[in-house]
């Protein structure tokens, strides 16, 4: 009676600790499910941005990707820092004046002037141009 009563304890243990580790497992699913389902509207919202890791590339314009009008905006100032030419429909955006006496305004004319160019809603697709170490040269966009 006392072994039965022994067996009886030890299958009742090990039934519960294996409802735990599958409630565990599922709770933790649930979890990393709702995770990905954030994750997957934030990465969906994002378009291909250029590569610049491109060895062996030459002059040519090689890169075609796709951009909204306002990742154009948002990477306006980080191409033009790294010394790229950048063209919106065929005119180039000059660059922004750094100077401290002048008023906002004119330092944000390069803004101005790709804000009033781009339809922040639209594709555009992209031509960039690297040279011969892989350095973004010239990026153009069109729209599509």
């Amino acid at each position: 009676m006392l072994k039965s009563l022994k067996d009886l304890l030890w299958l009742g243990t090990a039934v519960s600790l294996t409802l735990g580790a599958v409630l565990f497992t599922l709770d933790f699913t649930r979890s990393y499910d709702g995770l990905l389902q954030n994750l997957s509207s934030f990465i969906q919202t994002h378009k291909r941005s250029v590569t610049l890791s491109g060895a062996g590339l030459s002059n040519e314009a090689s890169n075609f990707d796709t951009y909204t009008g306002l990742d154009i905006l948002y990477g306006l100032r980080g191409w033009k820092l790294e010394g790229a030419e950048v063209s919106i429909n065929g005119t180039v955006i000059p660059d922004a004046k750094d100077d401290g006496a002048l008023p906002s305004g004119l330092y944000d004319q390069d803004l101005g002037l790709a804000v009033a160019l781009l339809d922040l809603e639209e594709d555009y697709k992209a031509y960039s141009q690297l040279d011969k170490q892989g350095r973004l040269v010239k990026i153009s966009f069109k729209l599509k």
